[in-house]
């Protein structure tokens, strides 16, 4: 159910970030700059595939809701493949496909519970600023 060409490009990332930075002037992910959190980056998209695609992260809304807001507008690619000679695109399609299935599939969901220590946190920065969703770590 992996595509494996996806899984290599994943797995792969060197986390440069180059992908939050707008060096080539073709702009940044649209979608993830007003989103605090690397998982709406393809940075962040690019290991959630992979910890999927290694059972390590289990099914969540938060994973639902950074997979959705991913355009495929395909700015990453240029950034990315710049500098790394990588292709996200590749895995920010597989991923889509992948969680629409698993959808489709009626795939059981976790809710991450909310600690004291989140909460507390939650009252200094607001619920914006602060996870302890898998997808988000």
């Amino acid at each position: 159910m992996f595509d494996s060409n996806a899984i290599f490009t994943a797995s792969q990332c060197r986390h440069y970030a180059m992908c939050k930075i707008d060096f080539l002037e073709t702009g940044v992910c649209p979608e993830a700059r007003d989103r605090h959190f690397v998982s709406f980056y393809p940075q962040g998209r690019m290991d959630i595939y992979y910890a999927l695609s290694q059972q390590k992260i289990p099914f969540t809304q938060r994973l639902f809701e950074i997979t959705d807001t991913c355009n495929l507008c395909g700015i990453c690619d240029k950034q990315c493949y710049f500098i790394t000679g990588l292709r996200p695109m590749t895995v920010m399609k597989a991923l889509k496909d992948y969680v629409r299935v698993m959808r489709k599939n009626g795939q059981a969901l976790t809710y991450p519970v909310e600690d004291d220590i989140l909460k507390e946190f939650r009252k200094i920065t607001g619920k914006q600023w602060t996870s302890n969703d898998p997808a988000d770590l």
